[in-house]
C-alpha cells in the first residue's frame, strides 16, 4: 500500500492500513516500512491530529533517487494557520532532535507542527537541539509546517542538504532557520508566504557554501536577545561562500535587519524588500563586515575593501569619489 495511517489513539498492533486500524506511532511505521527496504515511489504516512511526544529519525537511504517519503497533517489550519499534528519534544531527553531526516533521503511533509526541542539545562543562546534536522545529500519540502520553542533552530540544514519551504510560521529558537552549507529555498505566491519570527539570535543563520533564496518571507522581533544586541538579525551570511538573495521580503522590529560577516545579502533591484517604518522600525538596517572573505583577511575592520575608482586617468577619494559612485551606483 502507499497509505499508512498514524493516530494517537491507534496502537502498533494496528497494520495502518485504514483510518480505523492507525499505528499509534510515527516512528513505528519507518521502523516497519524499514523492513521491507527502500521506499518505491510515493510513500504516504496520514498524521492525525495530536500530539505525538516521540523523537523521528528516517534512517539514511530510506526513500532515495525519484522516491520519497510524504508525511500530512489535517490541513484544516491551512498554509499559515497552526498544524494540529504536533511533534512535541516536551519532557523528551535533552539530548535528542527532533525529526531527523538521515542522508539520502527525499522527504515532504505537510501541516505538522515541530514545538518545544530543546536542552532544558542550556540558556538560549547556547543551544544545540533543534525540531527538524536535515542532513547531507537529503532534500526536505515544507508545506504549511510550523515551528515554535526549539532550541537551536526550528529547522537545521546541514552540508549539502536541500529545501524547499512554502508557508508556515517560526516562532523562536536560537536561530528561526539555519542553513550551514545547504541549498534552500522560501517560495511564496499571495498568502501563502512564510514568517520567520522571535528568533534570540537570528532568523535566518546562514554560513559556509549555504545558498538561501527567499521570497516574499518575514521577519519580525528577531536578534532582540539581550546577550545578542551587538550582533543579532533577521538574517546572517556568515563566511564568503554564504548567499542569501531576497524578493519582497518584510522587515519589522528586528534588531539588525542584514548582517553580512563575509557573505553577501542581495536584495532584488526590481522586487524591493519592505522595510518598517514608525512602530516597526528595524533597530539598524544593515552591518557588514568582511566583505566577501574571511574574517582574518578583514579583522577588526568595519570597512573591508577599500572603495575607489579610476575615472579619467585619475584616482580620486573622498567626497569626490563619493559623488561619481552616486550617480553609476547603488551601495546600501
Amino acid at each position: 500500500t502507499r497509505v499508512v495511517y498514524v493516530s494517537t489513539s491507534g496502537s502498533n498492533s494496528n497494520d495502518g492500513l485504514s483510518s480505523s486500524q492507525p499505528r499509534l506511532t510515527i516512528q513505528g511505521v519507518i521502523d516497519f516500512l524499514q523492513i521491507y527496504g527502500p521506499v518505491v515511489g510515493r510513500q504516504q504516512i496520514v498524521i492525525a491530529a495530536g500530539t505525538y511526544g516521540e523523537v523521528v529519525r528516517i534512517p539514511n537511504g530510506l526513500a532515495m533517487n525519484d522516491n520519497y517519503l510524504e508525511f500530512k497533517g489535517p490541513s484544516g489550519a491551512g498554509v499559515r494557520g497552526t498544524p494540529t499534528a504536533i511533534i512535541d519534544g516536551t519532557g523528551m531527553s535533552t539530548s535528542s532532535n527532533g525529526f531527523s531526516i538521515e542522508s539520502f533521503n527525499n522527504v515532504y511533509i505537510e501541516y505538522v507542527l515541530f514545538q518545544d526541542w530543546y536542552d532544558t539545562g542550556l540558556g538560549a543562546t547556547a543551544q544545540v537541539i533543534s525540531g527538524v534536522v536535515v542532513n547531507e545529500f537529503a532534500t526536505l519540502y515544507m508545506y504549511g509546517c510550523s515551528g515554535l520553542g526549539n532550541g537551536f533552530a526550528n529547522v537545521y540544514f546541514l552540508p549539502l542538504s536541500n529545501g524547499i519551504i512554502t508557508g508556515g510560521i517560526f516562532s523562536g529558537a536560537r536561530h528561526g532557520i539555519d542553513n550551514t552549507g545547504g541549498s534552500l529555498s522560501f517560495t511564496a505566491s499571495g498568502a501563502d508566504y512564510t514568517t520567520i519570527k522571535l528568533a534570540e539570535e537570528y532568523g535566518l543563520h546562514t554560513k559556509h557554501q549555504a545558498s538561501t533564496v527567499l521570497d516574499l518571507t518575514e521577519f519580525l522581533d528577531n536578534g532582540l536577545n539581550a546577550g545578542a544586541t551587538a550582533y543579532g538579525a533577521a538574517i546572517f551570511a556568515y563566511k564568503k561562500n554564504a548567499s542569501v538573495d531576497t524578493r519582497e521580503c518584510t522587515f519589522k522590529r528586528n534588531n539588525i535587519a542584514y548582517n553580512a560577516r563575509g557573505g553577501s545579502i542581495s536584495p532584488h533591484p526590481d522586487s524591493p524588500d519592505t522595510i518598517g517604518t514608525g512602530a516597526d522600525v528595524n533597530l539598524r538596517l544593515w552591518k557588514i563586515k568582511g566583505f566577501g572573505e574571511d574574517d582574518l583577511i578583514n579583522y577588526q575592520s568595519l570597512a573591508g575593501r577599500e572603495l575607489s575608482l579610476s575615472f579619467g586617468g585619475n584616482s580620486t577619494t573622498g567626497a569626490v569619489a563619493a559623488v561619481i559612485f552616486d550617480t553609476n551606483a547603488v551601495i546600501p
